[in-house]
C-alpha cells in the first residue's frame, strides 16, 4: 500500500509543480529597495562610488535618479528634492540657461541599479542630444544645457528568464499603481520649473534688453510598464486641459510639457479610447480641440509580448467585466499600440543611399549624421509648426536622418500620433535601443524643442 508521501510523489500536477517552484525560488528574487541611496553627485560612472548615487555629471549632461516603490510612493522624498534642486541650479539665478530634460521611465524587467542596461542607454541618449544640440551654436542660438531624469520603480522581481515570465501581470498592475501616485507630482514639478524658463524668455522679448535667456523644454519617454505608469499620470492630466474652454485666436491649447513618447505601451486601447475621444472631438460654441500635438505613441510590428501574450493576460481579466460591443471588448483586451482603429502612422528606415556600407543601426550616430541632424530637425519643426490647427494634424509626414514616419491611410482628425515601427528598427519588446530608432527617437524630441522655439521667436 502506497504511503501519502508517495501518493502526493505521483500526482501530475505535484510532478509539474514542483519544478516551477524550485525554479522560481532557485532563480532569487530583486529585492524591492531603492538603488540611489546616496545623496550627492558622482563624475566617474564606472567608480563603485557612484553605484548609489542620485545624481550623476559628465562634461555632456547632467543625470538624477528618482525611485518609486510598489505603491507609488516616493522611496525618499528628500532624493527628488535633491534632483529637483540640481535641475533648478542648472537653470541659472534668472532662468537665462536653458536645460532640455529628457525624463525616461523604464519598463517591466528593469529598475536602477547602475549597471542596468536602460540607465546604459540613457546614458547614451543624453550624449546624443548634447552633440546635436551642440551644432545650434551655427545657427547662433544658445545650446541647451541636457539634463536627464531617471525613474526607477521595481519593474524585476525575481531573477531568471523562465521566472521573469511569469511577472507580468504583477508588474502590469503595480506600473499602474505608480503612475497613479507620486510620479504626477515629479511630472508636475519638472513642468514647472520648465514653464518658469519660458515665461522668462517671453519677458526678456517684451523687454528687449540685454542677451535674451534660451528656454528650457521637458520630455519624458516611458517604456512598456514604464509607457502605462506614464499614460496613468499624464492622462488626467491632458483631459483637464482639453476640456478648458479655448479659441483660436489663443494658439494651440497646451499638451503637458513639450513631448511625452511612449515606446512599445503595455496598456489596452480602451485606457487610450476616453482621452483620445476628448481631443478629437469638434465642438459647436465656436471653440476649437486643436490640442498640440504633444503625445506619440511607437509600437515595434515585432512586439510578441504586448500583440500576443497582453490579450492572453486581459482575456481572464476581462471576462468579468461588462462591454457594451464586441468592439468595446476588443480594445479591453488589445495593446493601444495594435489596435488598427487609432493607427496614424509607420515608422520606418529611409532606402540605403548606395554610397553607404554596413547596416544603417550601426551608422545613426556617426558624425555625420549629427552634422546632418540639426537641419533636418529644423525643417522637421516647420513642417510641424504649420500642420498644427489643420485637420489631421497628426497625419503630418516627417523624413529624419535615417527614417521616415508616414501617414497611415486617409487623414483623419487626430492630435495624437500612434505609430507602428518597422521590426527593423525595434525587433521586439525589449530591444528598443538599436542605433537608428535611438537616433531618430533624439530628432523627433529635438523637432519639439525646436518647433517651440521657432513659434516663438517668430521665425
Amino acid at each position: 500500500m502506497k504511503t501519502r508521501r508517495e501518493n502526493a510523489a505521483a500526482s501530475p500536477i505535484f510532478t509539474v509543480l514542483l519544478p516551477m517552484l524550485c525554479l522560481l525560488f532557485t532563480n532569487g528574487c530583486a529585492g524591492n529597495r531603492q538603488y540611489r541611496t546616496e545623496l550627492r553627485v558622482c563624475a566617474n560612472t564606472n567608480a563603485p562610488e557612484s553605484h548609489e548615487a542620485t545624481l550623476e555629471r559628465t562634461p555632456k549632461y547632467l543625470l538624477g535618479f528618482v525611485e518609486f516603490d510598489d505603491q507609488g510612493w516616493l522611496w525618499s522624498r528628500t532624493q527628488m528634492d535633491t534632483v529637483l534642486g540640481a535641475i533648478r541650479q542648472e537653470m541659472g539665478t534668472n532662468w537665462e540657461k536653458g536645460v532640455l530634460i529628457v525624463t525616461f521611465v523604464h519598463g517591466w524587467k528593469n529598475n536602477a541599479a547602475y549597471d542596468n542596461e536602460n540607465v546604459q542607454k540613457v546614458r547614451e541618449t543624453l550624449n546624443y542630444l548634447a552633440k546635436v544640440e551642440a551644432k545650434a551654436t551655427a545657427d547662433g542660438v544658445t545650446p541647451r544645457r541636457i539634463v536627464g531624469v531617471y525613474v526607477g520603480w521595481r519593474g524585476l522581481t525575481l531573477k531568471g528568464w523562465a521566472a521573469k515570465q511569469t511577472t507580468f501581470w504583477g508588474r502590469k498592475r503595480t506600473g499602474h499603481e505608480v503612475g497613479r501616485g507620486a510620479l504626477a507630482e515629479l511630472f508636475l514639478r519638472l513642468e514647472a520649473m520648465v514653464n518658469s524658463s519660458k515665461e522668462a524668455v517671453k519677458e526678456a522679448a517684451h523687454r528687449a534688453v540685454g542677451e535674451r535667456p534660451v528656454a528650457s523644454r521637458l520630455m519624458i519617454v516611458g517604456h512598456s510598464f514604464g509607457a502605462a505608469a506614464t499614460y496613468s499620470a499624464v492622462a488626467p492630466l491632458y483631459l483637464e486641459r482639453i476640456l478648458v474652454p479655448h479659441h483660436p485666436n489663443e494658439g494651440g491649447k497646451p499638451g503637458f510639457g513639450d513631448l511625452v513618447v511612449l515606446v512599445n505601451p503595455a496598456f489596452e486601447a480602451a485606457r487610450f479610447h476616453v482621452l483620445r475621444d476628448a481631443a478629437s472631438s469638434r465642438r459647436t460654441d465656436g471653440t476649437t480641440q486643436d490640442q498640440l500635438l504633444n503625445l506619440a505613441i511607437f509600437t515595434s510590428k515585432g512586439d510578441t509580448a504586448t500583440k500576443n501574450l497582453f490579450p492572453i493576460g486581459r482575456f481572464f481579466t476581462a471576462l468579468f467585466q461588462s462591454h457594451r460591443t464586441n468592439g468595446q471588448h476588443h480594445a479591453n483586451v488589445t495593446a493601444v499600440g495594435h489596435y488598427k482603429q487609432y493607427l496614424t502612422h509607420n515608422l520606418a528606415p529611409k532606402p540605403q543611399e548606395p554610397n553607404q556600407t554596413g547596416p544603417p543601426q550601426q551608422q545613426a550616430t556617426d558624425d555625420n549624421e549629427v552634422e546632418q541632424a540639426r537641419s533636418i530637425v529644423q525643417s522637421a519643426s516647420k513642417k510641424l509648426r504649420e500642420a498644427r490647427g489643420q485637420p489631421g494634424v497628426a497625419k503630418v509626414d516627417l523624413e529624419y536622418v535615417s527614417t521616415r514616419l508616414k501617414p497611415w491611410g486617409e487623414a483623419t482628425f487626430s492630435p495624437f500620433i500612434v505609430a507602428q515601427v518597422d521590426t527593423k528598427l525595434v525587433p521586439d519588446h525589449n530591444n528598443i535601443w538599436r542605433a537608428q530608432f535611438a537616433s531618430f527617437l533624439g530628432q523627433f524630441m529635438l523637432t519639439f524643442a525646436e518647433e517651440d522655439e521657432l513659434k516663438t521667436t517668430g521665425k
